[in-house]
C-alpha cells in the first residue's frame, strides 16, 4: 500500500507540478523580469479573480462528479452521466458569461477597485469557461488512475501554456493585457482537445434526475468554494483599499510560492481520494497509517520550504522580492494548517457531509475576514496573511474534530 501511494503522489506530483509548478513558480521569474511590481500584482488581482469566476462556472460540479461517478459507475451508467454533465453545464457556462460579460461591472470594481473591469473581465470569464472540461477531462483519468496519461494531457497543456506566456512576454515584449489575451488562446486549444478526447464517451443525452442529483450535492460545495476564496482571498481584496501595488506585489509573490505545499499534499491527496471514494466501508488500520504517512511528509516539506526560503525567494523573484521573505513563513504555516486535516476532509465527502464542509468553511471565512478588517488598516499584509492563517486553524479542528466522531459512530453501528 505504502508504495502505491508514493508511487501515484510522484506521478500526479509531476503532473501537478507541469501546471501549476510551471505556470505559477517556473514562469515567476519570468514574470517579475518582463513586468513591474505593479504590473505584477495586476496580473495576480486579475487572476484571483479569474478563480472567483471560475468557482461560480464550475458549480462545485467537478467535485461531486468525483463522488457521485462512482455510484454511476456500479450501474454501468457514467457515459450517460458524463454526456448530462457535459450538455448540462456548457449551457449554464455559456448563459452565466453572457450575464456576468452585460452586467458584471460593477461587481468587479467592487473587489478589484484598482483594476480596470475592461479588457480584463472578459479574459477573466474566457479563462473560467475554458477550465471546466480539461479540468473534468483530468477528473476522470484520476478517477481511473490513469496517471501516466494524466501526465502526458498536463504536459500538453503547460506547453501551450509557457509558449503563449514566451510569445507575449519575451518575444512580443507585450504588456499584461498581451499576455492575458493570448492565454485565452492557449486555454481554449486545450478545452478544445479535451473535447475531442471526451467526445469518445459522448452520448446526445440529458436525464434531469442525474443534474438534480449533482446539484443537490455540489451546491454546498460552491458556497464551500466561495467561502475558500473568501477565506484565502480577502485579504487581497481587502488590502486593495489601503495598499499600493508595490506591497501587494509582495503579498500575492509570497502566497504564490507558498503554494509549493500545497501542490505537494494535494498531490498526495488525489492518490488516496479515489481510494476512499471506491470503498464499499472505511477501513481505519489503513486510513490511521495513510494518515500518519501523510503528515510525516507534509511536515518534512514545509520545514524544508522554511529553511530554504532565502534562495528560493531570490530564484523565483530576484532580490526585489525578498521583503515577502517573513509573510511566506506565515504563509508557509498557514497552508500546512490547511493541509493537515485532508484526510478528513475526503471522509467528509465520503459520507456526504458536504454541508458540514460548507458550514465549516463559511465559518473560518467569517473569522478571517474580521481578523483582516480589524487589523489590515493597520498592520497591512503582514495582518493579512495572519488572519488566513487564522481562519485555517478554525477549519482545521473542526474538521478533524467532526470526522473522529463520525468515525467512532460509524464503526460502533
Amino acid at each position: 500500500m505504502l508504495k502505491k501511494l508514493f508511487h501515484g503522489m510522484l506521478i500526479y506530483a509531476v503532473g501537478d507540478m507541469v501546471v501549476t509548478g510551471v505556470t505559477g513558480f517556473i514562469l515567476l521569474p519570468v514574470y517579475t523580469k518582463f513586468l513591474s511590481k505593479a504590473g505584477y500584482a495586476t496580473y495576480s488581482i486579475v487572476m484571483t479573480n479569474t478563480t472567483l469566476m471560475t468557482f461560480i462556472c464550475h458549480f462545485g460540479i467537478t467535485s461531486a462528479f468525483s463522488r457521485l461517478y462512482f455510484e454511476y459507475s456500479r450501474q454501468n451508467k457514467t457515459n450517460d452521466y458524463l454526456s448530462t454533465i457535459f450538455i448540462g453545464h456548457n449551457t449554464y457556462s455559456l448563459v452565466l458569461f453572457l450575464l456576468f460579460f452585460l452586467f458584471g461591472e460593477p461587481f468587479w470594481q467592487l473587489i478589484s477597485p484598482q483594476t480596470a473591469a475592461f479588457p480584463f473581465l472578459p479574459i477573466a470569464l474566457a479563462l473560467a469557461f475554458f477550465s471546466f472540461i480539461p479540468g473534468l477531462f483530468s477528473l476522470l483519468l484520476r478517477i481511473q488512475e490513469k496517471a501516466h496519461l494524466f501526465v502526458v494531457f498536463q504536459l500538453v497543456s503547460v506547453i501551450l501554456i509557457v509558449c503563449s506566456t514566451f510569445y507575449s512576454l519575451v518575444y512580443m515584449q507585450g504588456n499584461i493585457e498581451t499576455m492575458l489575451s493570448n492565454l485565452v488562446v492557449a486555454n481554449s486549444f486545450i478545452w478544445f482537445i479535451s473535447v475531442i478526447l471526451i467526445s469518445r464517451r459522448f452520448r446526445f443525452t440529458v436525464k434531469f434526475n442525474y443534474i438534480l442529483n449533482t446539484l443537490n450535492f455540489a451546491w454546498p460545495i460552491l458556497l464551500s468554494y466561495l467561502a475558500y476564496f473568501l477565506l484565502n482571498k480577502y485579504g487581497l481584496i481587502f488590502l486593495q483599499r489601503y495598499e499600493t501595488l508595490e506591497q501587494l506585489s509582495y503579498y500575492t509573490f509570497a502566497q504564490q510560492v507558498s503554494l509549493i505545499l500545497i501542490i505537494a499534499g494535494n498531490s498526495f491527496g488525489k492518490v488516496v481520494q479515489p481510494m476512499i471514494y471506491s470503498q464499499e466501508s472505511i477501513n481505519l488500520t489503513h486510513l490511521k497509517k495513510i494518515i500518519f504517512y501523510y503528515r510525516i511528509l507534509l511536515s518534512f516539506i514545509a520545514l524544508a520550504l522554511m529553511a530554504s526560503a532565502g534562495p528560493i525567494i531570490e530564484l523565483l523573484g530576484s532580490s526585489k522580492y525578498q521583503k515577502s521573505k517573513y509573510i511566506f513563513f506565515i504563509f508557509i504555516a498557514a497552508n500546512y494548517i490547511y493541509l493537515f486535516p485532508l484526510i478528513e476532509s475526503f471522509i467528509l465527502m465520503y459520507y456526504k457531509r458536504s454541508k458540514q464542509i460548507m458550514f465549516t468553511t463559511m465559518g473560518g471565512a467569517l473569522l478571517t475576514s474580521i481578523v483582516g478588517m480589524y487589523y489590515i488598516p493597520s498592520y497591512g499584509i503582514l495582518a493579512g496573511a495572519v488572519a488566513l492563517l487564522v481562519g485555517n486553524l478554525f477549519i482545521a479542528i473542526v474538521n478533524i474534530y467532526t470526522t473522529k466522531k463520525i468515525l467512532h459512530k460509524e464503526h460502533l453501528q
